[in-house]
C-alpha cells in the first residue's frame, strides 16, 4: 500500500494540511510535543478506524472546534481508494470509502500499518495484556473474521460475567450459566484457532530475521493458553476443551465472580535460545525481539493482502543500537512506504536522495525541507 495523498482537518494541533508524501521514507523532525506523532495517529486511523494513544475520539478534535477530519488517497494491489473519516464533537462517526460511506469493519479491507512505538518496547516483559493488544490490534485487524470474532467474544465475556455476579449473590439460575459457556467456547475456539494459525505464519519470518539480527539467536513464540489445549488448531476439539476447563473452574470462578479461562487470559512467551525472554532477555535483546516481529508482521502481511502495508516508526529509531539501525535503514529502502518521527536525521545520509523527502513540523504546521 501507498498513502498518495492526504488531508487533515482540525485534527489534534493541525489545523488544516494536506501532503503529497514519498513513495518510500517520509522523516518528521521538530521539537517534541509540536504535532509529529499526531500525524502518525492519522495515518493509522485512516487504516485502523482507530487511535493508538487514546480510545476517546473527542481527544482527536482540535481545541474550540467541533469536528475532524482526514481524507486519504490509497493505493494497494493496482486499485486507488479514497479513504474519509469524519469524528464530531458529540461522539459521531462517519467512514467512507469512495464517496460511499461504509461500516467500521469494512475499514479493514485494505492492506493495513504496522506501527512501531516506544511503548513496543516493553513488548517482552510488559504485561500480557500488551502482547494479547499486540495479536488483537496490530495482526488481528488483517482477518475480518477475527475482528468478528473477537468482538462477539467480548460480549459474551461481559454477559456471562454479569450472570457468574448474580448467581454468586443469589445462589440460582445456575443451568443459565451452561448456555454462556456454549457460546464462550464457541467464539473463543475461533478466535483461539486464529491466532494460532496468526503464529505459525509470523514464526517462519520471525525466526530468519532474527538469525539476522542477533548474530545467530534462535528464538521461538509460544502460545500459552488459560487451558490444556490437546490438539492446536482443530477448532472443534479446542472448543471441547474449553467447555471442560470452564466446568472444572465453575466453583472458582462462582467464588471469584469472574471468567478466568480463555483468550482474554491468554499470553505469548519469547523463547531465545532456549530461555525465557522474560526472565533473561537484555534490553538489546528485547530491542531486538521487536524490531524482528515489526519486520516479519511487514513480510506476512504482504503474503496475506499481497502488498506491503505501510510502516509507521514513532521516535525509535535511536533506540536502536548501530547494528540494527543499520538493518532496518537496509529494510526501508525496499518497496515499503515509512513514516517515521525522529529529532535526529544524520543517519539517513546514505539514502538514495530520490527516496527520501524530509518534513519538519512545527505548532501543528508541517513543511517540506529541502
Amino acid at each position: 500500500m501507498h498513502v498518495k495523498s492526504i488531508l487533515l482537518k482540525n485534527f489534534r494541533n493541525i489545523a488544516s494540511q494536506e501532503i503529497e508524501p514519498n513513495k518510500r521514507i517520509n522523516v518528521y523532525s521538530g521539537d517534541n510535543a509540536q504535532g509529529k506523532t499526531n500525524f502518525l495517529e492519522a495515518l493509522y486511523y485512516v487504516n485502523k478506524g482507530r487511535s493508538f494513544r487514546t480510545s476517546r475520539d473527542k481527544n482527536l478534535i482540535k481545541w474550540n472546534e467541533k469536528y475532524a477530519y482526514i481524507a486519504a488517497e490509497l493505493s494497494t494491489r493496482g486499485k486507488n481508494f479514497l479513504v474519509e473519516i469524519g469524528i464530531s464533537s458529540d461522539g459521531g462517526k462517519l467512514f467512507k470509502i469512495n464517496n460511499k460511506k461504509c461500516s467500521y469493519s469494512q475499514m479493514f479491507s485494505l492492506s493495513g500499518t504496522v506501527l512501531f512505538t516506544p511503548e513496543d518496547l516493553f513488548l517482552v516483559k510488559g504485561a500480557p495484556q500488551q502482547r494479547r493488544a499486540f495479536l488483537d490490534n496490530e495482526i488481528g485487524p488483517s482477518f475480518k473474521e477475527y475482528v468478528y470474532y473477537l468482538r462477539q467474544y467480548k460480549y459474551t465475556l461481559e454477559q456471562r460475567n454479569n450472570l457468574i455476579r448474580n448467581i454468586a449473590r443469589n445462589r440460582k439460575d445456575l443451568s443459565t450459566i451452561d448456555v454462556w459457556d456454549e457460546q464462550l467456547a464457541g467464539y473463543g475456539s475461533k478466535l483461539i484457532r486464529h491466532r494460532l494459525f496468526i503464529l505459525k505464519e509470523l514464526s517462519n519470518e520471525v525466526n530468519l530475521i532474527h538469525v539476522k539480527l542477533s548474530g545467530g539467536e534462535r528464538i521461538a513464540i509460544n502460545y500459552l493458553s488459560s487451558f490444556n489445549l490437546t490438539e492446536k488448531l482443530k477448532e472443534e476439539i479446542i472448543k471441547k476443551d474449553f467447555l471442560s476447563a470452564l466446568q472444572k473452574k465453575r466453583e472458582e470462578e462462582l467464588f471469584r465472580q469472574q471468567t478466568l479461562i480463555g483468550p482474554h487470559r491468554d499470553d505469548l512467551k519469547f523463547v531465545v535460545n532456549g530461555m525465557d525472554a522474560r526472565d533473561f532477555a537484555s534490553q538489546g535483546q528485547q530491542r531486538t525481539i521487536v524490531l524482528t516481529l515489526k519486520l516479519s508482521l511487514i513480510k506476512v502481511m504482504s503474503k496475506w493482502h499481497g502488498d506491503f502495508p505501510v510502516l509507521l516508526l514513532d521516535d525509535v529509531l535511536f533506540e536502536l543500537d548501530g547494528k540494527r539501525r543499520k538493518f532496518l535503514l537496509r529494510e526501508l529502502e525496499k518497496d515499503i512506504q515509512v513514516f517515521l518521527t525522529t529529532n535526529n536525521t544524520e543517519c539517513f545520509s546514505a539514502i538514495n536522495r530520490e527516496n527520501i523527502q524530509y518534513y519538519v513540523v512545527d505548532s501543528g504546521i508541517i513543511k517540506e525541507r529541502g
